[in-house]
């Protein structure tokens, strides 16, 4: 008995492209069926919550804004520059224990 390679190579390309025809086939119907007729009816469209509306606002708000208060920090760097500054170490303890009940 003679076998053919070369006939036996394309009868097994053409079952591996029927098979994956028929997989892709499956793959579209599967995914048209798993859609619900709302989502079918809405393709294309985007709905923003309230919500995500105004953090876009907020975004923007903050973004528009400065982020240093310049004004402070030059008050600052001047009173230590000049020795004026003093540190309140009962007022630093009361921000640190604040900070504690935000995280309690």
């Amino acid at each position: 008995m003679v076998i053919d390679g070369l006939n036996n190579t394309s009868s097994a390309n053409s079952a591996n492209n029927n098979r994956a025809r028929t997989a892709e086939q499956n793959s579209d119907n599967n995914r048209t069926s798993a859609e619900s007729p709302a989502a079918r009816s809405t393709e294309g469209q985007v709905s923003i919550s309230a919500a995500a509306t105004r953090l876009a606002e907020l975004e923007q708000n903050i973004a528009a804004s400065d982020e240093v208060d310049n004004d402070r920090v030059a008050a600052l760097r001047g009173a230590i520059e000049s020795g004026s500054f003093q540190i309140n170490a009962e007022r630093i303890a009361e921000r640190f224990l604040e900070q504690d009940d935000l995280f309690a």
